[in-house]
């Protein structure tokens, strides 16, 4: 399974000089545990709905309720 996100106009780590120092280890964290979730799963569900954030600065998922199986 691949994630995607097509056109890619976010700018979740910053940009430029004000650009996030640990960008780099969160991107690597997330692919581990992306890999580690869907290596030990077959189904992967919501289990509710999703809550979105909600202020003018910041978009984003505030609670992503997932339901899963054993592989």
């Amino acid at each position: 399974m691949v994630f995607r996100r097509t056109p890619d106009p976010h700018l979740s780590f910053g940009h430029g000089p004000r650009f996030c120092l640990g960008a780099q280890l969160a991107r690597v964290q997330l692919r581990a545990l992306f890999a580690e979730l869907l290596r030990r799963t077959s189904v992967l569900e919501l289990d509710g709905s999703p809550a979105l954030l909600r202020p003018n600065f910041q978009r984003g998922v505030e609670r992503l309720p997932l339901r899963w199986a054993a592989a």
